[in-house]
């Protein structure tokens, strides 16, 4: 065994000799030159000068971290938490870092080290590379985005910059692209819009992020152009918006274009379905919804919908609508809510109503009309205190509803006021102070009329003066006591007739 082992130790090292003296006295050639003469450093001289002549336009990185194309799992954590750190802190110094975290290190010996992101005229924010010793590396990479996206009409698959990106004469590693694609984007976020599987996006978000680094053929950037004719409208509209949004927008059309989109998709799932707009609106925002490009939907598509190419009246009328669609749903549930205290016969302070609700709370037996009362005990009035009672009436969340569930959920609600009155006079069952007085009459004449009514303690100061009223007349002697009943079962007689004509009830006998 001795033997074998001294026998294999001999042939490596003959091995290693001769190949020694094969790379020593090769004749080496590049790009169909003879390379003599290497020195002592031989092959690895020649590699690196190869290499340089091949990528000669290679960033210079710092960083073992992310600079390869295949990141450890600590890199990886790294390059996810740069990301989103660059999104959200663009405008603080060293992006809001004030430790050395392994993101931190890399935003200062990657992005800082580039001179992508530094103080201009007091702000900090992403711009192309400059004032750092090796940011005129990063100029080549920088200028090679710039003629595929910008100079171009298309939208530009990431993907497609990834490949240029890595190819010589750059040679970017992998994890290194989608933090120059990034600092890229957002350096230039007014002039490109997004694409997400070829469907405009308002803004880069997070999750938008996550799909940069798992697929990058999902995204999309495209170069929107702006002419000087296009300028006014753009200034009309930025300032229609403003003031409409209560937010600054940019005169320009990604950041218009942006506002109008996010909105539209902010906006409650009722509204993003109901027929119960404007048809202007239900345009407006059936092109917002499915908006693939910025620029036909503000140049193009909204002029033709809304009939007109001036300036000032095009963003006037894009402001009213946008007010009608960001309105429509509480609009509508308000318009419930009146009906419903209407059938309550509520008016005034909404305490009133809390201590009803409390008065009718566990008097029925139907659990959803209990339900329905015990909602009353802490009504406030809010959005969301009309829009649970409907979820209470209609069995379902807000953003599964339709127009006909909201009708429906109406007309139950209005049936439970009626029976929430009826139960109010019955209050007194439960050992409860009554809040409603329920009054069954009988008036015969020549006809016989039969009925019952309710009515509120809150009333009983009118009733209590108008009987005053009434006896005050009774007292002065000009009138018999059975003619004066006779009037008043006269005018009761009439008042039924009428009220059960109007609530389609026959009252005759």
């Amino acid at each position: 065994m001795r033997e074998i082992t001294a026998r294999l130790q001999a042939i490596r090292a003959s091995l290693s000799d001769e190949l020694n003296d094969a790379f020593h006295n090769a004749s080496w050639y590049y790009e169909g030159h003879s390379k003599k003469n290497m020195g002592s450093e031989g092959l690895s001289r020649l590699a690196s000068d190869v290499a340089e002549s091949i990528y000669s336009k290679s960033p210079y990185v710092n960083s073992e971290l992310v600079n390869r194309n295949s990141l450890s799992t600590n890199a990886a954590k790294a390059q996810r938490e740069l990301l989103p750190a660059m999104l959200t802190n663009a405008d603080r110094q060293n992006l809001g870092y004030t430790t050395f975290s392994a993101d931190a290190g890399l935003h200062h010996t990657v992005v800082r080290a580039l001179g992508l992101h530094h103080e201009v005229k007091g702000v900090w924010r992403f711009t192309s590379p400059s004032g750092t010793p090796s940011s005129e590396s990063m100029v080549g990479v920088w200028d090679a985005a710039i003629a595929l996206v910008i100079g171009s009409d298309r939208i530009v698959e990431l993907s497609e910059l990834y490949d240029v990106w890595s190819k010589p004469p750059f040679g970017v590693k992998a994890g290194l692209l989608p933090i120059f694609a990034l600092a890229f984007f957002i350096a230039h976020r007014n002039q490109l819009a997004l694409y997400v599987e070829g469907i405009f996006t308002p803004d880069v978000t997070e999750a938008h992020i996550d799909e940069w680094l798992q697929d990058p053929t999902r995204i999309g950037w495209r170069y929107v152009r702006i002419e000087a004719t296009e300028r006014k409208m753009l200034e009309a509209l930025s300032a229609a918006l403003s003031q409409r949004l209560g937010t600054a927008v940019a005169a320009d059309a990604l950041d218009s274009a942006r506002a109008l989109v996010s909105l539209v998709y902010q906006l409650p799932q009722w509204t993003r379905r109901t027929d119960s707009l404007s048809n202007e609106a239900k345009n407006v925002r059936r092109l917002l919804l499915h908006a693939s490009d910025p620029h036909k939907v503000l140049f193009a598509d909204l002029p033709l919908v809304l009939n007109t190419r001036k300036p000032a009246e095009l963003a006037k009328i894009i402001a009213t609508i946008i007010g009608e669609l960001t309105e429509a749903f509480e609009s509508r549930l308000r318009k419930v809510e009146k009906r419903l205290f209407d059938a309550l016969d509520h008016q005034g302070e909404l305490s009133r109503l809390n201590v009803r609700g409390k008065t009718v709370a566990g008097v029925g037996a139907d659990f959803k009309l209990d339900a329905f009362a015990t909602r009353f005990t802490d009504y406030t009035g809010s959005l969301e205190d009309i829009e649970g009672l409907l979820m209470l009436a209609i069995g379902k969340p807000s953003k599964d509803w339709t127009d006909h569930e909201i009708d429906a959920g109406e007309v139950q609600l209005l049936s439970w006021a009626m029976e929430f009155r009826r139960l109010e006079s019955l209050a007194q069952v439960r050992g409860r102070p009554a809040t409603r007085r329920a009054i069954g009459v009988v008036f015969g004449s020549k006809r016989t009329v039969t009925g019952t009514f309710d009515v509120s303690e809150s009333d009983s100061l009118a009733i209590q003066t108008l009987a005053n009223e009434l006896l005050a007349k009774l007292a002065t002697g000009s009138l018999k006591r059975e003619i004066f009943l006779a009037a008043i079962a006269e005018v009761g007689a009439n008042i039924f007739e009428n009220l059960n004509a109007e609530q389609g009830v026959s009252g005759h006998e």
